[in-house]
């Protein structure tokens, strides 16, 4: 009976520098606590949500999620999609919880935002968990567009669409997302040799 007044799921949505930023919590606030960073640009944290947040607070951690403004469920017309909001969204998730420190986990575009953050806030990290994250954030668009280039070098109309996109200003969320969905569209993000528990999970996320 005890343990169940520590261990709850907890909802909210608070303000940060005036925006309206989405968070949830698993499991009880006495744990270790793991803060999980989504991908993106325009990603968001239900798939986490939905298959593994309560597993790992179900092992003893105390698992917070949020969307970064302008992204997800954290609405924000104004959102400039930089690293430094970014790390003010994750600040203020620090400062919700009266957290000290965290370990970090980082799926996709989530583990260049964690990663920054752990070079920049090393006293705030107890741990950096990066799962199928970027690390290396222009060397990855560098190779997803030359390896597009090499698969399409006779299709007039996809090496125009990439060639738009290298001419975007390489600092954007615009290119940013541009460079995603390419990927995304040309099946960079399957999995070549799902599970049958992975298979499952995705399953009965859709």
């Amino acid at each position: 009976m005890k343990s169940l007044l520590f261990t709850f799921i907890l909802t909210i949505s608070f303000f940060v520098n005036g925006q309206n930023l989405y968070n949830k919590t698993y499991g009880n606030k006495k744990n270790e606590s793991i803060i999980f960073i989504h991908g993106g640009p325009s990603g968001n944290s239900t798939l986490f949500e939905s298959t593994t947040a309560q597993k790992l607070a179900d092992l003893g951690f105390y698992v917070i999620v949020y969307d970064r403004r302008g992204e997800g469920r954290s609405t924000d017309l104004d959102a400039k999609f930089t690293y430094d909001e970014a790390f003010q969204d994750l600040n203020s998730i620090y400062k919700k919880y009266d957290l000290k420190k965290a370990t970090l986990l980082a799926h996709s575009f989530g583990g260049l935002v964690a990663t920054l953050f752990t070079e920049k806030y090393p006293q705030k990290v107890n741990s950096l968990i990066l799962a199928g994250a970027l690390f290396s954030q222009q060397e990855t668009y560098d190779h997803i567009l030359n390896s597009l280039k090499k698969r399409y070098s006779n299709e007039s109309e996809q090496l125009n669409k990439i060639s738009l996109v290298e001419k975007l200003d390489k600092n954007s969320a615009q290119y940013r997302k541009a460079c995603f969905e390419l990927a995304s569209e040309n099946n960079y993000f399957k999995m070549p040799n799902p599970t049958t528990d992975s298979k499952k999970l995705y399953s009965d996320y859709e």
